[in-house]
């Protein structure tokens, strides 16, 4: 989880039997690209209320973690997105995407493919 996500939603996410590893508690300072790359390097799906990781992605300046979940809203209640991020983590379904969860509604995007061709 990166820095900007709560306690509360880390919490639930426990109690619900995941693993979590909060940034804020490991690399409070760490810049968006090195946390992409831990990530990456733990085969970890990535939660955030920043959209850097998606702008990241995008341009290519980073290679993904397997997956992104992008939180576009910060909840009164944890009981307000927790049915909706706990619906979400089937890693078949997230593997190799962005997906963005805001007020109204899931969308989820894939990653750009990559070329590895160097010539």
């Amino acid at each position: 989880m990166d820095v900007n996500v709560g306690l509360r939603i880390a919490d639930a996410l426990e109690a619900a039997g995941h693993e979590i590893h909060r940034a804020a508690l490991s690399n409070p300072r760490t810049e968006d690209p090195e946390l992409m790359a831990i990530a990456a390097e733990g085969e970890r799906i990535l939660v955030t209320y920043d959209r850097d990781f998606s702008n990241l992605v995008f341009t290519g300046a980073a290679p993904p973690p397997p997956a992104i979940i992008y939180l576009r809203y910060e909840p009164e209640e944890v009981a307000d997105i927790l049915p909706r991020l706990l619906a979400l983590l089937d890693f078949e379904q997230l593997n190799g995407h962005i997906t963005v969860i805001d007020k109204r509604r899931t969308r989820r995007t894939p990653f750009p493919a990559r070329n590895n061709d160097n010539g």
